[in-house]
């Protein structure tokens, strides 16, 4: 007990040096419309996003925006994923076209997207469709490692052509053990999939068309732990490839679609972006590199990190928040725990 008193007491006033963090932040190093028929692969210079929804041989996300970063020059790669403890990610946008589509900062029903006479229809309550983040996954012969801007569509049937699950690479969730979903026709297989962000900004009311040059912002939910071991898993890889989508509905065809108020935004290749950097799509990111019990990030598991651990703890900040589920517990305290004691 005088040995607990004694921590405690030292936590108190131990000038704690909490832990050591990396802060990544860049344009996207390649960016990607993935719809059927742009066949610039890479060289489009807006990406528009939208839905064909319930259209026979379209996705539901018809036109998704693919978005890379090479994160191996700031954070290190090549360890194993448990090292990479990611704190924050932040991502944003700029909007290419002027008051077409309707500030929607709310996340959408599927079933908001049934035919009206279907029995499980949900009126939306607000207008228009959310922006919304996810991570990828990859089917044919796509990875990771191999995929870029200038990849084709798909390798696995004719190209062109349209046909539902076709593109390589294709807007996911992801389960405990890291498999992807694909959600490209989650409304014709009545998928509630949870983006790891929604869109957002300050300078439009919900509702309201968007101008031009409007900054759209997506605060990635790490509360999430699927969504915490995708960027790990990204990290360890060097890579990191994301997904701007929207089921805002539109006619599909040569060009980007037909009707519909739908957002476009800046690719890294719009003569604007060229000109102008901060149009293009960009991240933030801060994550701590490793041993999880390390947790003032000093590259040593010691009594300092013991020390800095309980004196967070005991005042309920988040940086105690050691199983990432953003609540301070005594889940937390066994963990780091556990940890501790097997150095």
């Amino acid at each position: 007990m005088k040995t607990r008193v004694a921590v405690a007491a030292l936590a108190m006033t131990c000038g704690c040096s909490f832990a050591q963090v990396t802060h990544y932040a860049a344009p996207a190093s390649g960016d990607r419309w993935m719809y059927p028929f742009n066949f610039s692969n890479g060289f489009e210079i807006t990406a528009p996003t939208f839905g064909a929804i319930l259209q026979s041989g379209f996705d539901d996300r018809d036109s998704q925006f693919v978005v890379t970063w090479e994160t191996g020059t700031v954070v290190p790669s090549g360890l194993d994923v448990d090292r990479y403890h990611v704190q924050r990610v932040s991502l944003r946008a700029t909007v290419a076209n002027d008051m077409v589509w309707r500030y929607d900062p709310t996340p959408d029903p599927t079933a908001s997207l049934y035919p009206s006479t279907d029995p499980q229809y949900v009126a939306d309550t607000d207008p228009g469709r959310p922006v919304e983040l996810f991570g990828v996954g990859y089917r044919n012969a796509a990875s990771s490692a191999s995929w870029n801007e200038y990849a084709s569509f798909s390798t696995g049937v004719p190209d062109p052509g349209p046909a539902e699950k076709w593109r390589d690479v294709f807007a996911a969730t992801f389960d405990s053990a890291g498999v992807a979903t694909d959600i490209s026709n989650q409304v014709r297989e009545r998928l509630n999939p949870v983006a790891m962000a929604i869109g957002s900004t300050d300078s439009v009311v919900p509702g309201s068309l968007v101008p031009a040059g409007t900054e759209i912002v997506f605060e990635v939910d790490l509360c999430q732990p699927q969504t915490r071991a995708y960027f790990a898993r990204a990290l360890s890889e060097g890579r990191l490839h994301l997904s701007l989508t929207s089921l805002e509905p539109a006619s599909g065809g040569p060009g980007g679609g037909a009707g519909g108020e739908y957002p476009r935004f800046f690719t890294k290749e719009n003569p604007e972006a060229s000109s102008d950097p901060s149009l293009r799509v960009q991240i933030e990111l801060d994550v701590r590199v490793g041993e999880h019990a390390d947790v003032n990030g000093d590259t040593l598991v010691d009594i300092l990190d013991f020390l800095d651990f309980i004196g967070a703890f005991g005042d309920g900040d988040l940086f105690a928040d050691y199983d990432g589920n953003c609540e301070v517990d005594i889940l937390d305290f066994l963990d780091f725990f556990a940890d501790f004691g097997s150095y």
